[in-house]
């Protein structure tokens, strides 16, 4: 983890993505693989000093890396999907990692496997109209059935922004 090894990175909307392994003092490219360098989001894996796992959220789709960012691969999520808005990481059962993504039109989705395989969860939201882009996801790090997502319908329809939050792996939410 960064106490340890001092690694960051940083996403681009431009660039792609860029690591520092010195605490960002200095900083390379990191991109081999990344076909679109349009990076919107980045989410780090809970347990990234042992899997080197990373996902990448970009306007074309959703990029995963498991050894540290030296090389990207789409993922499963379906491109025609993008583009990814939000991603965060939280611990899963029994070791795997639990991955969300919030799109700006086609709701929330979920990975049960740290971001090989998605679920569409935006029927399980009350109230979520297909246009509501979900803005940020955030995952607690203690307890992994817990997420939060924060929707935005200010684009359409002037309401103000507010957040949901499920306690039990994305089954039921609440605002």
């Amino acid at each position: 983890a960064y106490e340890a090894d001092g690694v960051v990175f940083a996403g681009t909307l431009e660039d792609g993505i860029f690591r520092s392994a010195d605490r960002g003092s200095s900083w390379a490219a990191w991109n081999f693989g990344l076909i679109d360098l349009r990076v919107v989001c980045l989410a780090i894996s809970p347990g990234y000093a042992e899997d080197e796992t990373l996902l990448a959220g970009t306007e074309t789709g959703l990029f995963r890396s498991t050894n540290g960012g030296r090389a990207w691969r789409e993922t499963g999520f379906p491109s025609d999907l993008a583009p990814v808005l939000s991603v965060a990481y939280s611990p899963g059962r029994a070791g795997n990692r639990i991955a969300w993504a919030g799109t700006e039109a086609h709701g929330v989705w979920r990975s049960l496997d740290g971001g090989k395989n998605w679920t569409n969860l935006t029927a399980k939201l009350p109230d979520l109209p297909p246009w509501g882009a979900v803005r940020s996801s955030a995952a607690s790090r203690y307890d992994g059935g817990t997420a939060y997502l924060t929707v935005d319908f200010h684009q359409v329809d002037n309401r103000d922004p507010f957040v949901y939050r499920t306690r039990d792996y994305g089954q039921s939410w609440k605002k």
